[in-house]
């Protein structure tokens, strides 16, 4: 059954905020029966394939995990070695997962990609890939100031998710006071946007759930 492009793109997006990787890899493999690849499915087949050993219902080995993470990491590699200089948008998309499947594996290269993108573009998606990496590899006080700062640094539209990123990072060290007033703030505004939309309704749903 072939899918339309703009339904396909925005299921995309809601399993990505959902956080619903299983979806975003039927999805996918649905799509391609009928459609070519392109970098941008390539990626999101990435983003999914690393998130769904950590997402799935049941508990999955270490090693498979890895091999999860692997099998995103080529895919990022491939893409990349199609423009090494980072000038494309999706490349640089491309090396902002690719610092995330570093930081999942514990290597300390995250750290080293996540400044480079910072370097390159000066954007919320970099400071929050950094962030990210400080996270996984355990260096939790570097972590929240990076998100922090991404808060008082970005001036975008982007400036909603660093300060959603920053609500959620307070429920992982047990802030649940400050969560809860970060997200009554955002929720404040109307969402602006599609991506937005998904977003408020991720962090309503949170709210519910905070004791």
């Amino acid at each position: 059954m072939s899918i339309n492009l703009e339904k396909f793109k925005n299921k995309i997006l809601e399993y990505r905020i959902k956080g619903e990787p299983e979806k975003g890899i039927k999805l996918i493999e649905q799509y391609l029966k009928n459609h070519p690849s392109t970098d941008e499915i390539m990626l999101d087949s990435a983003f999914f394939l690393y998130h769904y050993p950590y997402r799935a219902r049941e508990s999955i080995p270490q090693k498979e995990k890895i091999k999860y993470l692997n099998q995103a990491k080529k895919i990022c590699q491939e893409i990349i070695n199609k423009d090494k200089n980072i000038k494309n948008k999706i490349t640089f998309n491309t090396l902002l997962t690719l610092i995330k499947i570093y930081a999942l594996l514990k290597n300390k290269k995250a750290i080293t990609l996540a400044k480079k993108a910072y370097y390159l573009k000066k954007r919320y998606a970099a400071l929050h890939s950094l962030a990210d990496a400080y996270e996984d590899l355990g260096q939790m006080k570097k972590a929240f100031y990076w998100r922090k700062k991404a808060v008082e640094i970005v001036k975008s539209e982007e400036i909603v998710f660093a300060k959603a990123d920053l609500a959620m990072f307070y429920i992982k060290i047990s802030k649940k006071d400050a969560a809860k007033k970060q997200i009554k703030k955002i929720l404040e505004h109307k969402p602006k946007n599609e991506a937005e939309q998904f977003l408020f309704q991720h962090l309503n749903n949170i709210l519910l759930q905070i004791k």
